[in-house]
């Protein structure tokens, strides 16, 4: 098994970066491909990538557009009026150090 360290993004590496870069664009292809829900955010809660299914269901048109935007930020109204859950769950599942 794996043991992977959780780091904020003030502690990215250009290795972490340059794998961020590949995830996205996996990510992407997937939206064009499939409407699995799917996205990553980083440990402040900050969206990182979704796929374009995700970003319909909290009224944006790519996913794209969620990147570097909490929860709270989000244009559909029960996104934001949850996200202080949504942040608990995140926090929660990092504590458990298996995301």
């Amino acid at each position: 098994m794996n043991s992977y360290k959780i780091i904020t993004p003030e502690l990215f590496t250009q290795e972490h970066l340059n794998y961020i870069d590949d995830f996205k664009k996996s990510i992407n292809m997937i939206s064009v491909q499939s409407d699995l829900i799917l996205g990553a955010k980083d440990t402040n809660s900050r969206h990182i990538i979704s796929t374009n299914a995700y970003a319909r269901i909290v009224g944006l048109a790519n996913g794209n557009d969620v990147a570097n935007m909490l929860d709270k930020e989000m244009p559909w109204e029960n996104t934001a009026k949850y996200a202080e859950y949504y942040v608990q769950e995140d926090k929660s599942l990092m504590d458990s150090l298996d995301p």
